[in-house]
């Protein structure tokens, strides 16, 4: 049996238009996730291969654009992706580079593709970035198994999730409000949605199952409340946040959580990073694993399986079911 899928596309679902409703006004959670991406970032030793699984937009890309020598952005919603691309390419307009370049990275991909089925070889990315994207997920065990998969020993992983037993959800627990279940360790469904929210030991077992460790675990929109924002504004939550951060932390208090995590080292590692030199060198076919794929114009071509992957404005649909 397939995994749901939440297909933006297929609902015409505007996820850009979710961070700039000023009705809500999301800059405080936009900035403070940026904040802490930024600063996971510099733990990342090698700087070859990096992937935000779950791109969307382009929302998270001035966090690592200048970082990394190669780009992948991965959504499932091929329309977002273009919108990334348009984002970017802009963005380099202003600082008088070419289209696809900007500081140390060299070349940005965008590739269509269902998280359950990626269409990368095992153990070639130097980092993966998913903010925002799990608690989409049917299977999270699948999904993290998968991600383990690409990631090269001593690689990186920065995961975020929703964090079902965050304080507010707990205090709303105590007086017989909460349909979450704080204490639950099993993941909750929110409403009818594909919308996930995990207990912190949960993910934390999903993770070392998968072969990873887990380095530093970052409570993040701590005060993520709709009185909070009216009554203090941006500015001053974050920056109380800065300050408590730490502390809450370790109590995993807030409602979204970054996990950082490392690839356990192999006993051998005989590939060389100078292996991967171009997007054709990390890919394989989603359908049959095969990486004897022939790259053309209008689209990709597995040549063990005959299944064929359009290229649409730039992107790479590798999407399956």
């Amino acid at each position: 049996m397939n995994n749901e899928i939440s297909d933006y596309d297929k609902y015409g679902y505007d996820y850009e238009a979710y961070w700039e409703n000023p009705k809500v006004n999301r800059s405080y959670e936009n900035q403070a996730e940026k904040s802490v991406i930024k600063k996971l970032l510099k733990k990342v030793k090698n700087r070859n291969w990096f992937c935000d699984l779950g791109a969307g937009f382009g929302r998270l890309f001035d966090t690592y654009g200048d970082d990394f020598f190669n780009i992948i952005l991965v959504d499932y919603s091929v329309e977002n992706l273009k919108k990334a691309q348009e984002k970017i390419n802009e963005a380099n307009k202003l600082t008088n580079l070419p289209a696809g370049e900007a500081g140390l990275q060299a070349n940005t991909y965008f590739v269509a593709a269902n998280a359950y089925h990626l269409p990368f070889k095992p153990e070639v990315l130097d980092c993966l970035l998913s903010v925002r994207m799990m608690h989409h997920m049917e299977d999270p065990t699948a999904t993290v198994g998968e991600i383990s998969r690409v990631i090269r020993p001593e690689g990186k992983l920065i995961l975020e999730y929703a964090n079902k037993r965050h304080f507010f959800e707990v205090i709303r627990a105590l007086f017989k409000k909460s349909k979450m279940s704080p204490f639950s360790l099993e993941p909750t469904k929110r409403g009818d949605d594909l919308f996930y929210n995990f207990h912190p030991k949960y993910i934390k077992k999903l993770i070392q199952d998968s072969g990873l460790k887990i380095i530093q675990s970052v409570s993040v929109s701590n005060f993520r409340h709709k009185v909070f924002k009216k009554v203090l504004g941006t500015k001053i939550m974050l920056f109380i946040d800065k300050i408590f951060r730490p502390i809450f932390s370790l109590i995993k208090f807030g409602p979204s959580i970054f996990v950082l995590a490392e690839k356990k080292t192999a006993e051998k590692d005989d590939i060389s990073i100078s292996q991967y030199l171009n997007i054709s060198d990390v890919l394989l076919c989603p359908k049959c694993g095969s990486d004897d794929l022939m790259i053309l114009k209008p689209e990709i071509r597995c040549k063990k399986c005959e299944r064929t992957y359009p290229i649409i404005d730039g992107v790479y649909d590798f999407r399956i079911e």
